[in-house]
């Protein structure tokens, strides 16, 4: 994400002098790079299962989007 920045470097200029933005930066980036990079980063607040595979209670785990219609005939309806 730090090209983001890099390719931008008003932006950077901004968030070098007034840091109070940079949490808020954060969050936009991290939504931004999700979109670009087509998926969505996702933490479970609780034990979960999705495949038959069990993902733990506070551990990272990431949404492919697309992922349906590239195996289109694959799924079962949801």
């Amino acid at each position: 994400m730090v090209h983001l920045l890099l390719d931008r470097p008003e932006r950077y200029a901004l968030l070098r002098d007034e840091p109070a933005r940079v949490p808020a930066a954060v969050e936009k980036l991290l939504r931004y790079a999700q979109a670009a990079m087509g998926t969505n980063l996702r933490v479970a607040v609780e034990d979960v299962t999705l495949s038959g595979v069990t993902i733990g209670a506070e551990r990272p785990g990431c949404r492919a989007h697309g992922l349906r219609t590239s195996r289109r005939g694959r799924l079962p309806p949801p």
